[in-house]
């Protein structure tokens, strides 16, 4: 599949400033406006999840990085929620968000991943992307 570059890389320099300004609202106080900082972080972390996923299906060639499975794709964090047990999570919450800290697995590869990591359970489908959201975005980038 033929990738549309130039969409791709105005969507990754959009991508790299929500996620600096995502940055600045966790390091600035905001007159302790706590509404408003919750405001501005919602509106900020659905922006960059939709762009980091946009990003990931098109750099995995909209196929499980693992075993190049096209059907039920989810995104997996290399730095997950898990690791604010061990360190502060508002610090490095730009980089989980960030889309090259993302890699597409099919439900069944991303389970394994999740059992041979000794986390419980694995993944359950309900975290598989939406077909029409693969096709909407397949759409966009191919030439």
């Amino acid at each position: 599949m033929r990738i549309n570059n130039r969409k791709f890389e105005k969507i990754l320099v959009n991508h790299k400033k929500k996620i600096g300004a995502l940055g600045k609202v966790l390091e600035e106080d905001r007159g302790g406006d706590k509404e408003r900082i919750k405001k501005d972080l919602e509106n900020l972390f659905t922006m960059t999840r939709n762009q980091s996923r946009e990003l990931c299906l098109v750099s995995s060639d909209f196929k499980c990085e693992k075993c190049g499975c096209n059907k039920n794709l989810q995104i997996h964090h290399l730095i997950s929620r898990k690791s604010k047990e061990f360190m502060p999570f508002n610090k490095y919450v730009t980089q989980r968000y960030y889309w090259a800290n993302q890699i597409i697995l099919c439900n069944k590869c991303h389970q394994k991943y999740h059992q041979d990591m000794s986390h419980e359970g694995g993944q359950e489908e309900n975290f598989t992307l939406d077909e029409k959201f693969i096709g909407k975005i397949k759409k966009k980038y191919t030439k």
